[in-house]
């Protein structure tokens, strides 16, 4: 254990996992922990409230830990809400598979005592943050491999897949690398797109990475298609996450508005769904601000998000034909800023969001 705040949290149903409960089609991507298990170490006051969907606020003090279940066998991004932090604190996460769970002092019972690599936050201020670290050394790793065709396929390094690249795309953005996905899709769609051999289209099922039209897991030479739509991962991208209109749960019940441009100055998109239409446009500003504009339905709540800046600023949040703002947050800029800040509990309807760099 670390001088410093830390958390262990674990999967602790007690029996191997039931093929249901494995997330292959889950009605939200993101996961709240169901419930606390085992005894807390240390000075944890009000730990079952993080249990939850809805938004709770537990305090660690000094070295601290939790167990967490979460009730599914899960793999993804780590994203911790930070409300306030002292100085120099570190916070540690771990995982176990559930049915080989001991404690918090051993993790689980595999022969090398199954103490995962610890995932580690150094909070400078309140926040949301993501283990990036991590996330950033497979981003770099995968860029690496590219070759001037587009990015070669992890499990068939002579073939390019724009089925897999579409997985890429978003995994550099999850990593907090926009620029990487934005750049992947400018060389291996735009390679699609400009070659005369491609019908004037991005639909082939892959190539061979020195851009031959050959697809190289095939052991013979069949003819490619150029008619699939795995190619099209581009399409969900930049919409769910360049312009950050995002369905959470079922229909859009609840949402998420989260733009991250990168380098582009202005994105728009939109779709229906069974509760009606989403929409975002957002233009950035030369001084590191944007400005977004957003509709959802009535009925519906969610959340918006804008990346951390580096800059002092405030972010306002005003409902369409009224004047006074019904969210305003002043910002504290980190000069290394990962994560996002995020508002949540926000109704349905049309709003404009600000963030205005005021130093």
């Amino acid at each position: 254990m670390w001088k410093q705040t830390s958390f262990v949290l674990g999967l602790t149903a007690s029996v191997l996992a039931k093929y249901d409960s494995y997330i292959l089609a889950p009605s939200s991507r993101t996961l709240h922990p169901v419930s606390t298990f085992g005894t807390i170490n240390g000075t944890v006051s009000n730990a079952d409230s993080l249990a939850s969907s809805s938004p709770g606020s537990a305090t660690f003090t000094d070295t601290s830990s939790v167990t967490y279940d979460f009730g599914k066998d899960i793999a993804g991004l780590v994203t911790l809400d930070i409300g306030e932090t002292s100085a120099d604190q570190f916070i540690g996460f771990t995982f176990s598979e559930s049915s080989l769970w001991i404690s918090s002092e051993g993790s689980d019972a595999t022969q090398d005592a199954g103490i995962d690599e610890i995932i580690g936050f150094f909070p400078t201020g309140p926040g949301t943050y993501t283990s990036l670290e991590q996330s950033a050394q497979i981003s770099s790793g995968l860029r690496s491999r590219w070759t001037p065709y587009g990015a070669p396929a992890p499990e068939a390094s002579t073939a390019i897949s724009p089925y897999i690249g579409g997985y890429e795309i978003q995994t550099h953005t999850l990593a907090g690398n926009v620029s990487a996905s934005l750049d992947l899709i400018r060389l291996q769609w735009g390679f699609m797109l400009d070659d005369p051999r491609m019908t004037n289209s991005t639909f082939i099922e892959g190539y061979r990475n020195d851009g031959e039209l050959k697809y190289a897991p095939y052991s013979n030479d069949p003819r490619i298609s150029h008619s699939h739509g795995w190619a099209t991962g581009p399409t969900s991208y930049l919409t769910f996450y360049v312009a950050g209109l995002q369905v959470v749960t079922a229909a859009g019940q609840t949402w998420r508005v989260a733009p991250q441009l990168g380098d582009l100055q202005r994105v728009d998109a939109g779709y229906q769904t069974p509760l009606g239409s989403f929409a975002a446009q957002t233009n950035a500003t030369g001084d590191g601000g944007l400005s977004t504009d957003f509709s959802t339905p009535d009925g519906t709540a969610g959340s918006v998000a804008i990346p951390y800046p580096s800059c002092d600023g405030l972010l306002t949040l005003t409902r369409q034909g009224e004047q006074e703002a019904c969210v305003t947050v002043e910002v504290k800029g980190q000069s290394q800023a990962k994560g996002n800040l995020e508002v949540a509990g926000i109704d349905g309807g049309s709003y404009r969001m600000v963030f205005e760099c005021q130093s």
